[in-house]
């Protein structure tokens, strides 16, 4: 069991997390959603600009993904 400080399991594997308690469905699903994000960044259409630390930092907490990071201590962003 993984532990990170008073705040429980939180996010992450474990040596529990083995593949046979993968869903095959879910797998193939990840693998076509994967699949077809490569494809779009290997575009030659396709530009993407650089941002700043600050500025992912800001889109992660807009989009309430930044608490996971913050809870396990991967949180990198001062500002």
């Amino acid at each position: 069991m993984s532990k990170t400080g008073d705040e429980g399991r939180g996010w992450g594997h474990t040596y529990a997390d083995t593949l046979d308690k993968l869903e095959r469905r879910d797998l193939r699903e990840q693998a076509v959603l994967l699949t077809g994000l490569a494809v779009e960044l290997a575009d030659e259409s396709f530009d993407a600009e650089p941002k700043s630390p600050d500025e992912v930092a800001t889109a992660l907490e807009e989009q309430d993904l930044a608490e996971g990071m913050k809870v396990i201590g991967d949180w990198p962003y001062d500002g």
